[in-house]
């Protein structure tokens, strides 16, 4: 059933106020609001796209535990956290540039994070998926970044190139390995690409 069929087609209009559609086994948000005022929540429906979905949402954005495989549709601005968490997400293009909270895909598929926001203002989780590289992270977090549980992944080198305010969450390293790690690399050579040239340079360089 489509948002349309069920609530009548509201494309052209606001939404004053929090709009909870969850669990209510939509399988379209075609005929959906273009904006709201407030927070927008279409968790646990059998949602495979977000087309139709508001283009604004002066709030949080939930879409968790549908059927998502991409977020082609998705909300071009919003306010707050945008939660996409327990889908089937293999791609993050189409998500919001910029977060002005927290930003949750854990618990996808994803093997990287191209199309990721270019900004989060809050946390960026990215844990328990099948994550190969960390390419396409977003250029600035202003919170924590979670990338455990993802067993495939065997680098953090990308994160030393973005600006992360603060802990990085991995079971490849413990942030404080990692951050002081990330000290040393900055001072021996700014443009030292791969992670493993530093550990090598470091063995041989005493600061």
């Amino acid at each position: 059933m489509t948002f349309k069929e069920k609530y009548g087609d509201h494309s052209s209009e606001i939404y004053k106020g929090n709009l909870d559609i969850s669990r209510e086994k939509l399988n379209s948000l075609e005929g959906c609001y273009k904006e709201i005022k407030g927070k927008f929540n279409c968790s646990y429906n059998n949602l495979t796209s977000l087309e139709g979905a508001p283009k604004i949402v002066d709030g949080d954005f939930y879409c968790p535990r549908n059927k998502l495989i991409s977020l082609k549709g998705a909300p071009k601005i919003i306010s707050g956290t945008f939660g996409c968490f327990n889908n089937n997400l293999t791609s993050l293009k189409g998500a919001p540039k910029i977060i002005n909270e927290n930003f949750s895909a854990n618990n996808n598929k994803l093997t990287s994070l191209k199309g990721a926001p270019n900004t989060v203002n809050g946390n960026f989780y990215c844990f328990n998926n099948n994550l190969q590289s960390l390419e396409g992270a977003p250029n600035t977090v202003n919170g924590n970044f979670y990338c455990y549980d993802n067993p495939k992944l065997k680098s953090l080198n990308v994160l030393l190139g973005i600006k992360i305010d603060g802990n990085i969450y991995s079971d490849i390293m413990s942030d404080k390995e990692f951050k002081e790690d990330q000290k040393l690399f900055i001072k021996v050579h700014k443009n030292l690409n791969k992670y493993k040239k530093l550990k090598k340079l470091l063995q041989a360089t005493k600061i």
